[in-house]
């Protein structure tokens, strides 16, 4: 249960498009991320889905049924905000089960499911704690079980752990990949960080400028990018892309003749871990070193090959470089990508 599909939804603000004519499947169980940068229109689209915003063309379908013209209450879906939106005065039990109280819920089964949807979360010992008395973490799964006793077809998720510091993300991130493996159930999830999309999402889709850029899993996007946008949006570090022109076969770039390409090739993309350093005999790029950057498992060299065009590399954690340094490059054949001059993939 929990299918939607998207047709042609289009979203205008007096005279100005936000979203683009969208179409989206959306299979029953799916967790799906709608990642882009800010002003994209992922937030927009959710609010669309949930009934919050009313779509000016197009048709929205949940569970094959037209709820393009239902309020947010007749959708079946359940939403958590960034914001928490605790009510400060009640306890994490009253806050859980209020929509269902004030639905008129008798009080035995409010409490069978607060009850439950705690053991879920971990909350069942702070049921009679208040909002101040908890961290940002558990006043977040809070929010969530608010929602789970509901018993939604979907559950939405507007960049709720925007809030949270980054060990708490990092938490979070793993108990709501938990939660939907426990009650699969269909979950959309917004988010401009790209990596709560490649570690939550079965699909993700990248949107920009109010349309789809690209819809797949984790690996399809990170291995195969349709175009110059998706390849440095998904990724950290991003895809590193060298301008240039194809002469007699091969991609030149800052005058290095790199490797064979296709003729319509106007820009070359490879990945970080891709590139290695290597001996100059070797080389398809060279550079000198303008920045090294410890991150403890991973050390990344920036290297600047010209005065417009600098690499990053993944390097070996024994590698020691200095900056100045002069360094060789090379990769695989495999590992380029190659895009056209409207920034499509070849």
């Amino acid at each position: 249960m929990g299918a939607i599909q998207l047709q042609a939804i289009e979203k205008w603000y007096d005279q100005t498009p936000v979203i683009k004519g969208v179409d989206l499947q959306i299979n029953a169980g799916e967790f799906v991320v709608f990642v882009g940068p800010s002003g994209c229109g992922k937030s927009t689209l959710l609010r669309l889905i949930a009934g919050l915003e009313e779509s000016s063309r197009g048709r929205i379908f949940i569970e094959d049924r037209d709820v393009s013209a239902l309020p947010p209450s007749g959708r079946g879906l359940a939403m958590v905000f960034q914001s928490y939106a605790l009510y400060p005065h009640m306890d994490v039990r009253a806050n859980m089960g209020f929509s269902l109280k004030t639905a008129g819920v008798d009080a035995a089964t409010v409490r069978e499911k607060v009850e439950h949807a705690a053991r879920i979360l971990q909350l069942s010992a702070l049921l009679d704690r208040r909002p101040r008395d908890l961290s940002g973490g558990q006043r977040q799964r809070v929010a969530i079980g608010r929602a789970i006793v509901r018993d939604p077809t979907a559950f939405l998720f507007d960049e709720p752990l925007s809030n949270l510091d980054a060990s708490l993300r990092v938490g979070m991130r793993h108990e709501l990949a938990t939660l939907h493996h426990q009650l699969q159930r269909t979950m959309i999830y917004v988010t401009h960080d790209q990596v709560e999309a490649m570690t939550l999402a079965d699909r993700i889709v990248v949107l920009q400028s109010g349309l789809i850029e690209q819809v797949g899993s984790p690996r399809e996007l990170y291995e195969r990018p349709a175009n110059r946008f998706v390849a440095q949006f998904i990724g950290s570090p991003k895809m590193n892309l060298l301008d240039g022109t194809v002469r007699d076969g091969r991609f030149y770039c800052a005058e290095h003749a790199v490797l064979e390409a296709p003729a319509n090739a106007t820009a070359l993309g490879v990945r970080p871990e891709s590139l290695a350093l290597c001996a100059q005999s070797e080389s398809m790029l060279s550079g000198h070193v303008s920045v090294v950057e410890y991150l403890g498992s991973d050390v990344f060299a920036v290297i600047r090959v010209s005065d417009t065009c600098s690499l990053t590399v993944r390097c070996q954690r024994q590698i020691e470089l200095r900056v100045g340094e002069a360094v060789a490059m090379r990769f695989e054949r495999d590992a380029a990508h190659f895009f056209d001059e409207q920034g499509l993939r070849i």
